[in-house]
């Protein structure tokens, strides 16, 4: 190799290492002060983790600028604007819905992600540069185009894969009256897509009734209890706190009425409950089982049953979480064995997901789409899906 290519080689090699470098730091000054301002970031991008996939996603546009300087700077940035303004508008444009008492709308997630990727790609162009140009090198601008499309695209696959998540927790914490954690959930939502809908419900009216729920909340719980509250004020309390997440506080009250002679016997099923809130599975357990323990000697009732599916449910789910998955399949065959519903046979499709027994999966799965096709037909092809492409036994689903 003749010394004038050696040197351009070596060049090459040093200014590449100096562009991943040159592009981590550009993005610590743009990201740093804006993580600081958590507000911001919340409006703009819904969740803090979707931001940093953002900042990260345009590390190979930032050094493929860095590293491939053109001439005119400027011609840069207002390409690099120019462009990133064009992608975000036809996606949105491929994005959008339409509601009958509303235009179209426009995530501002979309402009929040073009805004980062124009601002780290101006400040990669405008940065000091002391190594000296190299030959231009054909494919500069397909390699550009590239970096700047899957900066902008990996952070669009990351809030659609956080948008499905949160939609399946949101559906918990509604039925579980979490209004706090549900107010949270559609915020979130709403910064990924302000066209979003939850149930035929647009998300943003969804949060407007949550807000207005939590205010009479708080409303409420200013209001101090009497010097010697009765079982039910105080039972009424502790819910009131639990759909706040004030899960410490409501615990308390818990073990004030669990002193008692003869406590209710709910108190060991929302003592499970605000302990699971917490993740504190082993005393969550404990006192679901105490409720199984209480309920199993009463005589039937529909409320005994009920009770009975509430703590079999919460024993399901907290040796799930510590992958007690044995104990976690017996507690949800119990209670399918005391009152079989459509969610009850979808929380043990998903335990056997889990466990890759697709066959089970499918058969329970299938089992809640009769029970609730309303709940669960979309849910049953979600769960079909994530399987095909996920399970060894994937084939076996085409035996239908």
């Amino acid at each position: 190799m003749r010394p004038s290519k050696q040197l351009i080689t070596l060049l090459s090699q040093e200014r590449s290492g100096a562009a991943v470098t040159m592009s981590l730091v550009l993005l610590l000054m743009v990201g740093i002060p804006l993580l600081l301002a958590e507000e911001l970031v919340q409006f703009g991008f819904g969740r803090v983790d979707i931001f940093i996939v953002t900042l990260f996603s345009s590390v190979p546009l930032v050094g493929i600028i860095y590293q491939q300087r053109i001439r005119n700077r400027f011609a840069m940035i207002a390409g690099i604007i120019g462009t990133s303004s064009a992608v975000i508008i036809s996606i949105s444009l491929t994005g959008m819905e339409t509601n009958a008492d509303s235009n179209w709308k426009f995530s501002r997630l979309w402009t929040s992600i073009a805004v980062i990727t124009a601002i780290t790609s101006a400040a990669a162009v405008l940065v000091p540069h002391q190594h000296p140009k190299l030959e231009k090198r054909n494919g500069t601008f397909i390699q550009l185009g590239s970096a700047l499309l899957a900066a902008l695209l990996i952070p669009l696959a990351y809030a659609d894969s956080v948008s499905r998540s949160c939609e399946e927790r949101l559906r918990d914490a509604l039925s579980g009256q979490q209004f706090k954690l549900s107010q949270s959930l559609t915020q979130t939502l709403s910064a990924i897509s302000t066209s979003a809908k939850f149930s035929g419900i647009p998300i943003q009216e969804l949060n407007d009734q949550l807000t207005e729920a939590l205010a009479a909340l708080h409303v409420k719980l200013s209001q101090p209890l009497p010097a010697t509250p009765p079982i039910s004020a105080v039972g009424q309390r502790v819910v009131q706190l639990m759909q706040c997440e004030r899960n410490d506080e409501a615990l308390t009250l818990l073990q004030t009425l669990a002193q008692h002679p003869n406590p209710p016997p709910q108190v060991f099923d929302y003592s499970g409950l605000c302990y699971q809130r917490l993740k504190e599975w082993d005393e969550s357990l404990k006192w679901y089982e105490r409720a199984r323990q209480y309920w199993e000697h009463q005589p039937s009732s529909p409320d005994r049953s009920q009770a009975l599916l509430s703590a079999l449910k919460g024993i399901a789910f907290a040796n799930r979480q510590q992958d007690r998955l044995k104990e976690a399949e017996q507690a949800y065959l119990s209670a399918i064995s005391i009152a079989p519903s459509g969610e009850l046979h979808f929380l043990l499709a998903r335990l056997y997901e889990q466990q890759e027994r697709t066959i089970f999966a499918k058969e329970h799965a299938r089992k809640a789409t009769v029970l609730d096709p309303q709940q669960f037909t979309e849910e049953y092809d979600s769960l079909l899906r994530r399987m095909s492409l996920t399970h060894f036994g994937c084939l076996q689903l085409l035996n239908d």
